[in-house]
Order: structure tokens, then C-alpha cells, then sequence
């Protein structure tokens, strides 16, 4: 079952039940949509980009910030057989152009603050009438998102799409040089999704905060055990502060998202790698007993990986893991992935090595 299907199975089982809330504090925003309008609005989109001339493998650019649309979007295009591209916000129209290049793309869905970047660059690819925009401030020749759907039919799309099929065509910051392409299948979307489950990192009844990008494989792939739950999750669409993370999570009663507390305590200052709109990395100091280490880091990768991957819930030792990695020139997401295989394997007696 792709990710598309997961959508559609849960607006016929839980029609009514609210899928996305989407809050916007300083707006004074929040607003809702059940798994039924969802489906129905992205079904809505499929139909009006088909009718433009999208169609399977297609590329279709996804330039947005996050929101109820951002998804809306996503699984619009996917629906069609089409391949979505989400770009980082922080693109500039250079990126913009290299990653339309690569991409070749047959349409774009951009929010008004991308319109004046994508009419500069002027992609021979992309003439205006293929432009989508989410917002008011629609340039003239492009279309926009809301009066799209309104007109489109609400019918299923009926398109078969196999699991090994290409999904997502990911593109990196461009912090080490141009933005590199990751072309990821239904199959891995699905995946993600169930092994969020399995492995217990999410139990229905959880309401998910997504905070970090969604064009940023980080929180979509967390996401997506929502979708395959058919449980509810919150999109904050503001700036994100320590102050913004409780208050959304107190209000709406959350009880995932991808933070640490932990980390927040031992924090001295944030650090950012350039363009890259996460600055997941930190400068910590842990002091206990007679270990007192001050170091940059760990990012969520480390985290996870040190972490929940190895069974470690002490803040202190992942970032003594993360310090050692780095004397040692080791990778930290690799060597807490083969760690923790290592003690998997010998938990299941699959090896026996003691250490």
C-alpha cells in the first residue's frame, strides 16, 4: 500500500476524524481538515494536473513553506504518478535554476514568496501557465492553488503506481556544493513509515508536532507513521523557539516531535551549516561525575542513531559518542546504525559476540 493509498484508506474509514491542524501563533491562525476533506482536496489537485498535462514521471517542483497545502501538494502530485520535488526555502533563484536543470520539470507548486525567484529565473522548462501558486500574490499567467482545486473534479484518480516506482526526487542544501539529488521509491516511503511503527516510535493515540521542514526528509518520514495510523498531527507554521515547541505541544497535546529537552540543557549556542534551515547542531557542555566535555553537537542524526537505534535514553553518554566519533573520524550515523545491528543481532542470537 503506497502513501497515496494510505491516504485514501483512511478518509474511507475515518472520514470525520481530523487528520491535520495546522497553527500559525502570531496570525492568530489555526485551522483543521479531516481525513476525508483531505483525500478529497488532493483527488481535487491530481485531476487539475493531469488536465495540464502531468502525468507518470513526471517531475512537478514543490516549493513551500510548511503547511496544510504543503501536503495537499505532495500527495497531489504523487497521486498522478508524477514525481514530487520538494526544494528548501532558502534556495536561491541560482539553486532554483540548477535544480529545474536537473529536474526537468513539467510543472511547479510554489508559494507567492517563490513567484518573483522562479519569474527571475525564467526556466525555458517551465512556461507560466505551469506555475501553481499558493497564496494571493499570483504573478499574471500563473494560476492559483485554491481557485485550482475549487474547479477541479473530486473523482479518485485511478492510476496504478507499483511499489518500486519513483516517489520523491530529494534535493540536499547544497552546504558542501551544489545540491545533490536522492531519488527515493514508494516502496521507501512505505518503509519509513511502518518501521516508525514497528519499532515502537510511534503507538496510536500519539498526535504528532511536525517543527522542522518537510521538504527535509527529517520530520515527513516521522510523519508518515501518522498517515499510516490515521492519527492526527500539527503543523506549526512559525517561527520555531524553545517557547513555540511547549506551548504547541501543551495546547494541542502532543506527544511527538523531533526535539530533545535533554539537549536543550546542555546547550551553549546554536550552530547552522550554511543555507541549511534546520541548525540542528549545538554547542553542548555535559558535566557529571568526573566527565566534563564540551563539543559541538550532536545533531538529530547522532541522536537517533547513539540513541533511540542503540537504547540509550543518557544525554551524556550520546555526547560522549558523538566527542569520540570525532577524535576518531568516524561518522557518527554509521557507526551508531552498525552499533546498533551489532547488538540487535546478538540479542536474536543471530551471532554471539561479547564485548
Amino acid at each position: 500500500m503506497n502513501i497515496s493509498e494510505m491516504l485514501a484508506r483512511n478518509a474511507r474509514m475515518f472520514p470525520e476524524d481530523i487528520a491535520l491542524v495546522e497553527r500559525v501563533p502570531s496570525k492568530n491562525i489555526r485551522k483543521e481538515i479531516t481525513w476525508k476533506q483531505f483525500d478529497e482536496r488532493v483527488n481535487r489537485l491530481a485531476n487539475a494536473l493531469i488536465t495540464r498535462g502531468v502525468g507518470k514521471g513526471d517531475r512537478v517542483l514543490h516549493w513551500m513553506m510548511n503547511s496544510i497545502n504543503w501536503l495537499e501538494a505532495y500527495f497531489g502530485i504523487v497521486r498522478t504518478g508524477a514525481i514530487a520535488t520538494p526544494l528548501n526555502f532558502r534556495f536561491t533563484e541560482r539553486d532554483f535554476n540548477y535544480c529545474a536543470d536537473v529536474a526537468e520539470p513539467k510543472a511547479v507548486i510554489l508559494d507567492e514568496w517563490f513567484c518573483d525567484k522562479v519569474r527571475a529565473v525564467s526556466h525555458p522548462l517551465l512556461p507560466v501557465q505551469m506555475c501553481i501558486v499558493n497564496g494571493k500574490a499570483v504573478l499574471p499567467g500563473m494560476e492559483n492553488f485554491e481557485d485550482v482545486i475549487a474547479e477541479s473534479d473530486p473523482s479518485s484518480v485511478k492510476i496504478e503506481i507499483g511499489d518500486e516506482e519513483p516517489c520523491g526526487l530529494y534535493f540536499t542544501s547544497g552546504t558542501t556544493g551544489v545540491p545533490k539529488p536522492i531519488l527515493l521509491t514508494h516502496k521507501n516511503m512505505e518503509c519509513a513509515a511502518i518501521t516508525e511503527v514497528v519499532h515502537g516510535l510511534r503507538r496510536p493515540g500519539d498526535i504528532w508536532v511536525t517543527l522542522i521542514p518537510f521538504y527535509h526528509t527529517g520530520d515527513w518520514i516521522h510523519w508518515l507513521a501518522s498517515l499510516i495510523l490515521g492519527e492526527p498531527s500539527v503543523i506549526q507554521g512559525d517561527k520555531i523557539t524553545p517557547i513555540a515547541i511547549f506551548e504547541v505541544i501543551h495546547k494541542e497535546r502532543g506527544a511527538e516531535s523531533l526535539f530533545s529537552e535533554a539537549f536543550f540543557e546542555r546547550k551553549i549556542k546554536s550552530v547552522t551549516c550554511f543555507q541549511c534551515p534546520i541548525g540542528c547542531s549545538r554547542v553542548v557542555r555535559t558535566k557529571e561525575g568526573k566527565t566534563d566535555i564540551t563539543t559541538e553537537g550532536p545533531e538529530y542524526e547522532t541522536i537517533y542513531a547513539f540513541g533511540s537505534n542503540c537504547g540509550i535514553d543518557d544525554p551524556n553518554t550520546i555526547i560522549e559518542a558523538d566527542l569520540l566519533c570525532e577524535e576518531y573520524g568516524l561518522d557518527t550515523i554509521s557507526c551508531g546504525v552498525v552499533l546498533s545491528f551489532i547488538m540487535e543481532c546478538s540479542e536474536k542470537i543471530f551471532f554471539k559476540w561479547s564485548l
